[in-house]
């Protein structure tokens, strides 16, 4: 079991290091910059960036529900 726990610690050192090189976070650095808060308010007036994002999750969130109760349905042998 010895050599188990030094693969796990091998592969708990790479996601480490890829965790580390992976920026923060790049919604603070949008909210923080205000120049690019300002293009983003330009580009959002012609292209609806936001509006798109919100249809896109709902349209996502239907298809998934389908495939679930779908799933369950056949596991419950209701449909075939």
């Amino acid at each position: 079991m010895e050599w188990f726990e030094g693969i796990k610690d091998v592969f708990a050192n790479a996601a480490d290091s890829v965790i580390a090189a992976l920026p923060k976070s790049p919604i603070v650095y949008i909210a923080s910059n205000s120049e690019a808060k300002k293009i983003m308010g330009y580009v959002n007036f012609f292209i609806p960036i936001y509006t798109y994002i919100s249809l896109v999750e709902a349209w996502l969130t239907a298809i998934v529900v389908y495939y679930v109760v779908s799933v369950i349905l056949r596991w419950l042998k209701v449909v075939e």
